[in-house]
């Protein structure tokens, strides 16, 4: 099976995560990350040709696994998220090809008889691929209270939006509250019959560390805000 050649890619996320970086680090970036996508976990060798030294900040966004081989666990998670995807569509296709070879085969009186049965078996089919697309999405949001409206809000929603980018959305909103404690999240219901994947994508802890830092900088060398007030040296008698 050929490598898979695509790989959902969030620019807001990777523009934020690399603020600090220079335009070298970020092309050293952008070509481990795909490195990683296309051959697996990067060995070290490879790595320190790329980076050149272990204190470029670069290395910071990877980890290492057991053998020594370095890999970003968000382009792992991401990867695995549209494998399983893959995965369950194929297979889906895969059993819907069956049934209809199996119903060219049949002699034209029992495809008379079984003609009726067939179209509820593959309706039957869509009905349970939407009954799993709907479980996958309930599983991914970051609270689990209310289903049975939640399963309901979901089907609804997904008339408005590819499952897929539902499920993508809900991912991403999963990563944004982590670590929040439960009762400052909806309900899944409230969050789907409000069309909230359409919200603003809300910041992590990282990204406002990183915001502040990035206006602390910009403060420092415009001669404004805290840092000057804190640090300017006191004016000079005239």
């Amino acid at each position: 099976m050929s490598k898979d050649p695509a790989v959902l890619f969030y620019t807001s996320d990777f523009l934020s995560g690399t603020i600090t970086m220079t335009n070298e680090q970020v092309g050293q970036y952008i070509r481990l990350l795909c490195t990683q996508h296309q051959t697996g976990h990067i060995p070290n060798e490879y790595m320190l040709s790329i980076i050149g030294s272990i204190n470029n900040p670069v290395l910071k966004k990877f980890e290492q696994d057991e053998s020594g081989c370095w890999f970003n666990k968000r382009m792992e998670s991401e990867h695995e998220k549209r494998r399983r995807y893959c995965e369950s569509r194929s297979n889906n296709r895969l059993a819907k090809e069956n049934n209809q070879t199996e119903s060219k085969h049949m002699s034209p009186h029992m495809s008379l008889h079984m003609s009726p049965h067939m179209e509820n078996g593959n309706g039957n089919d869509n009905a349970n691929d939407i009954k799993n697309e709907i479980e996958q999405i309930y599983n991914a949001y970051p609270r689990k209270k209310g289903k049975g409206q939640a399963v309901r809000a979901i089907r609804s929603a997904i008339k408005k939006i590819e499952p897929v980018l539902l499920l993508e959305a809900v991912h991403k909103y999963a990563d944004s509250v982590a670590g929040q404690a439960p009762q400052y999240i909806p309900y899944p219901a409230t969050w789907f019959n409000g069309e909230r994947w359409l919200d603003e994508p809300e910041k992590s802890k990282d990204e406002q560390m990183i915001e502040t830092a990035k206006k602390f900088m910009e403060e420092a060398s415009n001669g404004t805000g805290a840092f000057y007030e804190n640090n300017a040296l006191p004016a000079k008698d005239v």
